[in-house]
C-alpha cells in the first residue's frame, strides 16, 4: 500500500518538475522568431536524423542480443528487435524509463524462462550503454580543447560508475536472503550470470563498442536536427562534446523521461555557442518527438501481438530453433 502510494507521489512529483521546467523555458521562447526557423527548417536533414535513428536501434538491437549471446541464449535479432522497439515505445508514452526495460525482460523471459537471466541482460545492457557516452563525451571534450572544462569530470565519473558497475555485475558474490526467499533466489539468480559474464567476457567488449557505436548516431541525430536549423557554428566534434552531456543529465530521474531537464541542458550548454534559447529548445523537443514517432512501431507490434495472442509460443518457437 505505502509502495503504491509513493510510486504515485514519485510520478506526480516528476511531472510536476517536467511540466515547470518545460514552461519557465518557454517564457524564453521568441515566439516570432520560432515560426521563422520552422519556416527555414531543411526537411532532407530531417529526413536523414530519421534515418540515424533507425541505425541507433538496429546498433541497440545487436548490442542485447551480443550481451545475452555472452549469457550462453542465442536468441532471434528478429524478436528481440520488436521487443526493443516495443520497450521504446512504453519508455515514450508511458511516465517512466523503466517500463521499456521490464517489458524487455519479459519478452526475454518468455523465451527462457529464466528472469533472472533476463534481467541481468537488460541490467548489463543498460551499463554498457553508459560507457558510450562518457567515450564519445571525452573524445568531443579532446578534440574541442573543453578537458578544462568541469564537464570533464562528468564523463570521468560516468566511466567510473560504468566500471564498477560492471564489476558487481561480474561478482561471484550472491546474496542469501532467508526472510525473503523468492527475492533471494532472484538476488542469486542474478549473481549467477556473473559466472556465464566471466567466460565470455570478450563478448562485452564487443558491446562496448557497439555501445560507442550507438552513441555516435545519438550524436549523428542531433547533429543533423543542428544543420535542418542552419546552425553552422556548430561543428560535428562540438556535438560529440554537447550532446553526451544531455543524454545523461537526461537519465537523472527526476522529471517524465528527462523532458524538461533535457530541454534547460540544450540552452544552457548551446548558449555557449551563441544559439538562442528559442533554437536550442526548439532541437531537444524536435529530438524528442521524432524519437518518439519512430517508436510508434513499438505500439504497433505490442498491438499485433495482443490481437494475435500467440506471442509466447512464437517467441519460444523461436528460441528453440536458434538453441
Amino acid at each position: 500500500m505505502y509502495c503504491i502510494q509513493w510510486k504515485q507521489y514519485k510520478t506526480l512529483f516528476k511531472a510536476i518538475i517536467s511540466l515547470g521546467l518545460l514552461i519557465w523555458l518557454g517564457y524564453s521562447i521568441q515566439w516570432r522568431e520560432l515560426g521563422q526557423i520552422l519556416l527555414d527548417v531543411k526537411l532532407y536533414w530531417l529526413m536523414t536524423a530519421l534515418g540515424w535513428i533507425i541505425l541507433s536501434m538496429i546498433i541497440s538491437t545487436c548490442k542485447w542480443q551480443v550481451v545475452l549471446k555472452a549469457q550462453s541464449l542465442n536468441l532471434d535479432w528478429v524478436e528481440l528487435w520488436k521487443a526493443y522497439w516495443a520497450g521504446i515505445f512504453m519508455n515514450n508514452f508511458l511516465p517512466s524509463s523503466i517500463g521499456g526495460d521490464a517489458l524487455r525482460i519479459y519478452r526475454v523471459n518468455e523465451i527462457t524462462g529464466n528472469v533472472s537471466a533476463a534481467t541481468a541482460s537488460v541490467l548489463m545492457e543498460r551499463v554498457l550503454a553508459i560507457s558510450g557516452i562518457a567515450l564519445v563525451g571525452m573524445v568531443g571534450a579532446i578534440v574541442t580543447g573543453k578537458t578544462r572544462d568541469g564537464i570533464w569530470l562528468l564523463f570521468i565519473v560516468l566511466l567510473l560508475i560504468t566500471i564498477i558497475l560492471t564489476a558487481l555485475l561480474l561478482s561471484r558474490y550472491s546474496c542469501k536472503w532467508p526472510r525473503a526467499r523468492r527475492l533471494g533466489q532472484f538476488l542469486e539468480g542474478i549473481g549467477d550470470q556473473g559466472k556465464n559474464f566471466r567466460a565470455n567476457w570478450p563478448k562485452l567488449g564487443v558491446v562496448v563498442a557497439l555501445s560507442l557505436l550507438f552513441q555516435i548516431t545519438v550524436v549523428a541525430v542531433n547533429y543533423n536536427i543542428f544543420l535542418a536549423f542552419n546552425l553552422s557554428g556548430l561543428g560535428w566534434w562540438d556535438a560529440c562534446y554537447l550532446i553526451p552531456v544531455t543524454s545523461a543529465v537526461a537519465m537523472i530521474p527526476v522529471s517524465i523521461n528527462g523532458y524538461g531537464v533535457r530541454e534547460g541542458a540544450y540552452v544552457a550548454l548551446l548558449a555557449g555557442y551563441q544559439v538562442s534559447p528559442t533554437v536550442a529548445f526548439s532541437s531537444s523537443l524536435l529530438f524528442a518527438f521524432m524519437v518518439s514517432l519512430c517508436s510508434l512501431y513499438g505500439g504497433i507490434v505490442i498491438l499485433r501481438h495482443n490481437k494475435q495472442g500467440d506471442i509466447n509460443n512464437g517467441y519460444q518457437k523461436g528460441f528453440a530453433n536458434s538453441r
